[in-house]
């Protein structure tokens, strides 16, 4: 019984405690931020008493608010996907969405041209992203391993991967809302306030971001019984500082794309394109480093596909 207990705890404790961690990684992201406006905090508070920037304030929130949909619903759909051996496809897919999702979303709403060049690299990133994430390879391996052939038509021969799917797609869009959230909010910038804008925008973002994982993750805790607390509490202890840290720097690097866009004109969608590539080739190379991982062949082609997608997008 005690072992039958703990199988169906696990699951509910790796959900819980994916959905306080992502919370935690959104607090860590929002630091570089709060720190920049506190710092210049006589620029922060004279631009939030600009009209001009109070008529952005309900969208720039709507954006984040969605952006936090995509993380609650991610962190729902890969435990679910978990138990459906649908994991790796579900991740990939989100990967590679919001890769092309995000710069194309901001080229069709701020009407920004796009050349071959950025049509194609964008395009290379996201197909570079679903191969570099190894996620592909987790499958076929996956499905080899028990003597079958892997087909991607097999993956969608039933309802509930086809929900899947939709989810995942569903999630990469959502997140695709908080670059264009971030472009809306960093358009036209004055030049007086061009050091604080950018963090100051970001700041707002945050809290709409974190509040719906939030919300899922406080319900999800007040319902656990003691012995799931303990679990969750000792899962928790290893990862939520890496989290925290690691959202930190994640949230400099977005710090610095705020910046970018608020220098750019009609090249929001090109600049999401170049960071969204460096982001996922950075995030492999990174991961394959630290774990000491070995790369799959699949994983070096989508290596350099990746490479390559960042070169034709700083050239276009």
């Amino acid at each position: 019984a005690s072992q039958q207990d703990s199988c169906a705890t696990a699951p509910y404790v790796k959900l819980t405690s994916n959905c306080l961690v992502a919370v935690v990684y959104l607090c860590g992201a929002s630091v570089p931020s709060l720190l920049v406006s506190l710092y210049r905090h006589q620029e922060a508070l004279a631009i939030y008493a600009l009209p001009g920037w109070r008529e952005r304030l309900r969208t720039i929130v709507v954006c984040g608010a969605l952006e936090g949909l995509g993380v609650a619903l991610s962190v729902v759909i890969l435990g679910f996907s978990g138990q459906q051996r649908m994991s790796s496809v579900a991740a990939a897919l989100m990967n590679s969405t919001v890769a092309a999702g995000a710069p194309c979303l901001i080229a069709v709403i701020f009407n920004e041209p796009l050349n071959f060049l950025t049509k194609l690299g964008i395009c290379l990133v996201a197909l570079g992203s679903s191969l570099a994430s190894g996620e592909i390879d987790k499958k076929v391996a996956s499905v080899t391993k028990q003597g079958q052939t892997y087909s991607p038509i097999n993956e969608i021969s039933s309802v509930s991967n086809m929900a899947l799917i939709i989810g995942s797609f569903m999630v990469g869009i959502l997140w695709s809302f908080g670059c264009v959230g971030l472009r809306y909010g960093n358009l036209n910038v004055p030049e007086t306030f061009a050091c604080t804008w950018p963090a100051a925008t970001a700041l707002v973002t945050y809290p709409a971001c974190i509040f719906l994982p939030a919300v899922v993750s406080s319900m999800l805790t007040l319902s656990a019984t003691d012995r799931r607390l303990d679990d969750l509490d000792a899962e928790l202890r290893l990862r939520a500082p890496v989290a925290f840290a690691c959202g930190t720097l994640t949230g400099t690097g977005g710090l610095l794309l705020n910046y970018s866009l608020s220098l750019s004109k009609s090249t929001g969608a090109l600049h999401a394109g170049v960071a969204n590539g460096v982001f996922l080739l950075a995030t492999v190379l990174l991961l394959s480093t630290i774990y000491n991982e070995t790369l799959s062949y699949i994983q070096i082609t989508g290596i350099a596909i990746l490479a390559g997608a960042i070169v034709l997008l700083c050239m276009a």
